[in-house]
């Protein structure tokens, strides 16, 4: 889980400052430019985790060409550099100028190549953000989209004070690619219980398989829609029952964030 929000301010703070300065130096070359900024905010993002994340500039060709990052989880790491040949667990990235579209027929071409590889892209033009996976059919989807600025201008400006652009938008882009960099985070599994069959003292914990949902074979996916149909323990079945229901989800903005726990679940 990501620490308080200060550091993820902090990182994307620092972040803006360098796009800034590289920009104002007159001798950048465009996206390859922007590496250094994106990957320190990757990493510094990566570190606030559990497991930490770390990204790896300009992975080498594994069958769909050459994804500008990819990120890799600390449990991946060997004697201190991934295995060789080793994917990702937590997907790449593609990288864009601010002025390019991500949504061009030619980027989302290239971007559809490493998702068949990866099942995981974070694609970016710098000021907008998007992460691709996969949806409950396992077809190619985006997840959910962020946008520091419209336009290439209006990002130009807002560069110009890192400072108080970080402060509007810190804590809730931080929080975004801490969930984005977690997509594939593996929760470590207790031991599987119906709630019915578990043993005395420990019926109503959350675990695996208990009383969230039937005892079912690795393939079936964690669904909180219908979970409760479910539920074992009465008060949790009734309290879920009140709070699941699209009218009261809806307006708060939570369903999109449940998709994710769900994911995370399964």
């Amino acid at each position: 889980m990501p620490k308080p929000s200060a550091p993820l301010t902090a990182a994307v703070e620092a972040y803006f400052a360098d796009l800034r300065r590289v920009r104002a130096s007159g001798g950048a070359t465009g996206e390859r430019s922007s590496y250094g900024p994106l990957a320190h905010l990757l990493n510094a993002v990566g570190r606030t985790l559990r497991p930490k994340v770390f990204c790896v500039a300009e992975l080498a060709d594994q069958g769909a060409g050459h994804p500008d990052f990819g990120l890799y989880a600390a449990a991946q790491v060997q004697k201190g550099r991934p295995r060789d040949g080793q994917a990702p667990e937590r997907g790449v990235v593609e990288v864009k100028t601010p002025r390019d579209d991500p949504r061009t027929t030619a980027v989302r071409e290239q971007v559809s190549r490493y998702w068949g590889r990866y099942r995981l892209v974070l694609v970016t033009n710098l000021r907008a953000f998007e992460l691709v996976g996969a949806d409950d059919a396992g077809e190619e989807t985006a997840l959910e989209r962020f946008v520091l600025a419209a336009g290439a201008d209006e990002f130009d400006r807002r560069l110009e004070t890192p400072r108080a652009f970080a402060r509007e938008v810190g804590a809730s882009f931080g929080e975004y690619l801490c969930r984005a960099l977690s997509h594939r985070a593996r929760l470590a599994e207790p031991p599987r219980f119906r709630g019915d069959d578990a043993p005395a003292g420990s019926r109503g914990q959350a675990s695996s398989g208990s009383v969230f949902a039937p005892a079912g074979t690795a393939a079936e996916r964690f669904d909180w829609r219908t979970a409760g149909w479910h539920l074992r323990v009465p008060v949790l079945q009734a309290l879920f029952a009140q709070v699941s229901t699209p009218a009261a989800l809806k307006p708060l903005g939570l369903v999109e964030v449940l998709d994710w726990a769900a994911a995370a679940l399964d």
